[in-house]
């Protein structure tokens, strides 16, 4: 077993992944119309990193042998698909699904900053509760079904900050201090799984493919210990690094829609 091997002959068909690539190619197909339209490469960017993160070799590490690669996948599902869902979502079809009803009613509450802000870093501290992981690992359905529940909660975390309508949308004040917030929990979570004894968080090797537990070992130089350190640290630092991004980017459209309007103003 090599690298290369691994990296060619790992990808795996999850029926779970597949139902939900096809829903959310779907779901945006009908939303938009049923055409595509300029937002579609938006979505469609969030379909294909899904694609990469849940059927392949990733995916498999994640599941059975490293806890790193689960911290990258958790990730990816829910702070960067998410917003790109979000993004590549046709506001007008959104407009009507808040505006009156049930779903309103509910959006109201979902969207809430402070519960949307819980739903998103309260669960990242959940479900890497080292007890709740145990659970987990000991599930290949409970496992699976993070790949539907992350999304979802990462689209309400994320909500206040890109919602494409007025609904429930934060100032960029506001939507920074939210963000910086997240960040200090996942930084918090980052460490204290970093600096924690070792192998707390590590489900362990699986003993059955002995050729591929020695090229983690040899090859990559990845033992339980250091794979926990690794993922504490994709949790504080790469985490938050998507945090302070989006920070940058709003004060950034902020500041140029301020000076196009003190322009407008000047011109007038």
């Amino acid at each position: 077993m090599n690298t290369t091997k691994f990296l060619l002959g790992y990808w795996h068909l999850n029926i779970m992944a597949i139902l939900v690539i096809v829903l959310m190619i779907a779901f945006h197909y009908i939303t938009n119309g049923y055409r595509f339209s300029r937002r579609s490469p938006l979505f469609f960017s969030a379909v294909i990193l899904f694609i990469l993160v849940t059927i392949s070799p990733l995916d498999f590490l994640s599941k059975y042998y490293l806890f790193s690669a689960h911290m990258v996948q958790h990730i990816v599902l829910l702070l960067i698909i998410p917003p790109l869902i979000l993004s590549g979502t046709d506001k007008d079809f959104l407009e009507k699904v808040f505006r009156s009803g049930f779903l309103k009613k509910a959006g109201n509450f979902l969207f809430y900053p402070l519960v949307a802000w819980f739903l998103g870093v309260g669960s990242m501290w959940i479900m890497h509760l080292p007890a709740f992981m145990m659970q987990m690992n000991d599930s290949t359905f409970l496992m699976d079904t993070q790949m539907i529940i992350l999304p979802v909660l990462g689209w309400f975390f994320i909500w206040p900050v890109y919602s494409p309508i007025s609904f429930r949308r934060l100032e960029p004040l506001q939507s920074s201090a939210y963000l910086f917030l997240a960040c200090v929990g996942c930084t918090v979570l980052g460490i204290l799984i970093t600096f924690a004894p070792a192998d707390m968080f590590t489900g362990g090797m699986q003993p059955e493919n002995l050729n591929l537990i020695k090229m983690i070992h040899s090859d990559w130089g990845i033992n339980d210990s250091t794979d926990q350190m690794m993922g504490g640290l994709i949790m504080w630092v790469p985490a938050c690094i998507i945090y302070l991004t989006n920070i940058m980017i709003i004060l950034l459209r902020w500041f140029a829609g301020a000076a196009a309007q003190r322009h407008d103003g000047t011109m007038a």
